[in-house]
Order: C-alpha cells, then sequence, then structure tokens
C-alpha cells in the first residue's frame, strides 16, 4: 500500500480566461497595478506603432477613454508591445481609473469597452462602457 497519492495537472494553466475583442482588464495587488490589453488591441497598437497611453475624460459626462498615440501619455514598454497581448504598469494611471470608477483598491476587474472610435490613423480610442 502507497502513503500517498499523486495528483497531476497540465503544464499550462491559466489564471484568467482570455479577454475578448471588447474587453481590459485592471489587476492590483499590494505591490503592483497592470492594464492587460487584449490580444486585438494589442495588435492594433503594434501595426501602428502606438508606444503612449493618455486617458481622456469628456468634462461634462465624465466617460473615460484610453487614447493609444506616438506622442503624449505614459509609455508602453517597447518590449511589452513584441507580446501577444500588452501589459502596461503604471501606478497612477491605474489608480486614476480605479478612483472614477469607484473600484475596489486590491483584486481584478474586467472593463468592457467600445470599439476604436477614432477618426484618424493618428491615434486609437476606446470608450470605458462598465465593469464586468
Amino acid at each position: 500500500m502507497n502513503d500517498f497519492i499523486f495528483h497531476d495537472f497540465d503544464k499550462a494553466c491559466h489564471k484568467y480566461p482570455s479577454l475578448q475583442d471588447d474587453e481590459v482588464s485592471i489587476t492590483r495587488t499590494e505591490k503592483s497595478m497592470y492594464i492587460f490589453l487584449n490580444r486585438k488591441i494589442s495588435s492594433d497598437i503594434q501595426e501602428m506603432g502606438f508606444c503612449k497611453l493618455r486617458i481622456m475624460e469628456n468634462a461634462i459626462t465624465g466617460e473615460l477613454y484610453l487614447l493609444f498615440n506616438k506622442k503624449n501619455g505614459c509609455s508602453i514598454n517597447p518590449s511589452a508591445v513584441k507580446k501577444p497581448s500588452i501589459m502596461i504598469a503604471n501606478k497612477g494611471l491605474v489608480q486614476f481609473i480605479v478612483n472614477k470608477l469607484w473600484l475596489t483598491q486590491i483584486g481584478r476587474d474586467i472593463l468592457k469597452i467600445s470599439k476604436n472610435k477614432a477618426n484618424s490613423n493618428d491615434y486609437l480610442t476606446y470608450q470605458i462602457l462598465e465593469t464586468i
């Protein structure tokens, strides 16, 4: 009789399911804060050569937008742009979104976003519609 029982699992382990084309996620721990972009947005950013992210807020309605461009905003790590899904680590940016959307300080939230609303090839613009 064996004193041990073995339980084997697949090598691949994903903590969270993949993001849909109309989702991004915000993850907050005690030590770090990240925005994870879905593969579609990440691919569009790579194709258009964008390296900056700004948050745009409608002064009347308070609506928030993610605005990707080449000139202004927080930098997107160049090595992150080469991966299938881009992760942006910027505590100030994440904390701003957390406060505006009344999210908890620690955890992970999925944000539903619009399709690209930009009317120019100089940027990509996605409205944050709701938290899921």
